[in-house]
């Protein structure tokens, strides 16, 4: 490799570095992100901006916003606001979104913070998706022409919607069914699949559900069990037979949820229903519940499998037995307290994954207690559920777990409080400056090379090889600056998480029972499979646990990786 003049590295040295813009991300999601599977995801608007800033070295992400369950046709949003608040105090340089619908829905406002307020602050505003970058001339010459453009798609959906109401208005007229799937009982017919015929197997089960529950006065969990235990198909497995042509090898049981949404369903009396929900684009209408009073019924809209004057009954029957409850309610409080309690809606049995309901005892007045039962085990008397688990024992399973995760937050306290994550902040800052200067080092010599070059110091031959090697060498420092930054912040967010549930811990250091609101604080799910097997998961995750110790010990005068 030929000699380099130092004259040249010297001068070359004296040149300003480059200039890091402070990148900011922007996600949203109308309705609460439930997992990482769907397109449009918390998670993947994220990957998709990340990986979009990681392609350009110039951009280094300061923070990430998330606002998750909220809708975009308002900008009164928790985390936009908060991005609002850097931009106003001069803190961002670039702003990243997956495409200008995660932004917002207003085009008008939206255009008005694009094309006006964030040009006037010299705000680099990217939406990866559309191919927009105001960087790019091109985008700027049209600016407000393109941004209009890609909300046109937003405008074209809510006339969709419009005009979907208007179809299912007429169909609704003619007594169609417009439902993904007949109700248990019917089946579509075979010249016109909008019409339902009743299924001669499942047809005959809801007579005798309604037969059991009018005549016999069976209460809806004494139908399910019996169903059970006659070993008759459900709704889901007897419409997966029908499909599939086989019963799935896991059967699922008939609960009492399930037989009392039969006995309220007009369906079965010929009629058809409407409106049980809502959802308009076209008015900024997002989905929601119907009152029952106000769903559009449309009689003899097919056949009918239960006589009206039985159907009748069953709801008459049905509002009786309702009343006497919420008498005894009132006459017993402490009834219907004991079907919710602390852990109401988070504890599953262990061997079936059911939700357990909760009870009093059967023993006498003086001796009560609360305890949980297993669905499946009343049902059907499912040999690996359990019958019953005193609530005492899940109340001692949760306070020593409880206790002990305070244990470990005051021991936390001692060594990661703020001055920890302060030092902890700067030696982070101090790797990624170590990083981006190592990966500037590579540009410096690529421009000193290309001057060795144009001034005849190396041929071309010479001044290719050499380029291709620094290249790959600033590639890779690039790569090593990038898992810095996201390394280093991930190790930040970890601390801080645990800091923060640390101190929320530490309030509750002398509590004497389990409420409600600690097992809401704390607890995401409760596993039992027996008296003296509990699982507990608490919301924090393992934060108390070895992952962030093990992952701070191995660093070597700082972050768990080289520079």
């Amino acid at each position: 490799m030929p000699k380099i003049s130092k004259r040249g590295q010297k001068r070359q040295s004296s040149k300003p570095e480059m200039k890091y813009l402070r990148t900011y991300i922007y996600v949203r999601l109308s309705e609460r992100d439930g997992g990482h599977g769907r397109r449009d995801s918390i998670y993947i608007q994220k990957q998709i901006c990340e990986d979009y800033a990681k392609k350009h070295p110039e951009m280094l992400v300061v923070k990430v916003y998330a606002d998750n369950g909220v809708t975009g046709t308002t900008f009164q949003r928790d985390a936009f606001e908060e991005l609002m608040e850097d931009v106003a105090n001069k803190k961002v340089d670039c702003i990243i979104v997956k495409d200008f619908a995660r932004f917002g829905r207003d085009a008008l406002d939206a255009v008005d913070l694009i094309d006006v307020i964030f040009p006037t602050l010299n705000i680099r505003f990217i939406s990866v998706m559309d191919e927009y970058d105001s960087a790019n001339p091109a985008c700027v010459e049209n600016r407000t022409p393109n941004i209009l453009k890609h909300f046109m798609n937003d405008y074209y959906a809510r006339e969709v919607s419009e005009k979907l109401v208007q179809a299912h208005r007429l169909s609704r007229e003619r007594g169609e069914f417009w439902g993904s799937r007949p109700p248990y009982g019917y089946q579509r017919a075979e010249e016109n699949s909008k019409k339902l015929v009743p299924e001669p197997e499942e047809s005959e089960i809801i007579r005798q559900i309604f037969y059991w529950y009018v005549f016999e006065e069976m209460s809806s969990y004494d139908i399910a069990r019996e169903l059970n235990g006659r070993k008759v198909l459900g709704p889901e497995d007897s419409y997966q037979k029908r499909k599939q042509g086989k019963v799935p090898e896991k059967r699922r049981l008939w609960r009492s949820d399930g037989i009392r949404k039969i006995l309220q369903n007009p369906v079965y009396i010929g009629a058809a229903v409407y409106g049980k929900t809502k959802q308009m684009l076209a008015q900024n209408i997002p989905l929601q519940m119907i009152p029952k009073e106000q769903w559009e019924v449309c009689e003899n809209a097919w056949e009918a499998v239960v006589e009206r004057a039985i159907y009748e009954e069953a709801q008459k029957i049905a509002k009786e037995r309702w009343k006497d409850t919420l008498d005894n309610w009132a006459a017993n409080p402490k009834e219907k307290q004991g079907a919710d309690g602390p852990f109401k809606g988070r504890i599953f049995c262990g061997h079936c994954g059911k939700r357990l309901g909760r009870s009093r005892s059967g023993g006498n007045k003086k001796h009560k207690y609360m305890v949980y039962k297993c669905p499946s085990f009343s049902l059907t008397d499912h040999t690996e559920c359990f019958r019953t688990v005193n609530e005492i024992y899940i109340n001692q399973a949760v306070k020593a777990a409880l206790r002990y995760q305070i244990r470990l937050a005051v021991e936390s306290k001692k060594t990661y409080g703020a001055e920890f994550y302060q030092k902890l902040e700067q030696e982070v800052a101090e790797k990624v400056k170590s990083a981006r200067q190592k990966y500037e080092k590579y540009g410096r010599k690529l421009e000193t090379l290309f001057e060795h070059y144009a001034t005849g110091l190396l041929d071309c031959k010479e001044y290719q090889e050499i380029k291709s090697t620094y290249q790959e060498e600033q590639q890779a420092a690039r790569q090593n600056m990038k898992q810095i930054q996201l390394r280093g912040q991930h190790l930040l967010d970890q601390v801080k998480a645990r800091m923060d549930w640390t101190e929320e811990l530490l309030k509750y250091q002398r509590f004497q029972k389990i409420e409600k609101g600690i097992a809401d604080r704390f607890i995401e799910k409760i596993t039992v499979y027996s008296k003296d097997y509990v699982e507990i998961v608490f919301w924090f995750g393992d934060l108390f646990e070895k992952e962030l110790e093990k992952e701070l010990a191995n660093m070597e005068g700082g972050l768990p990786y080289a520079v």
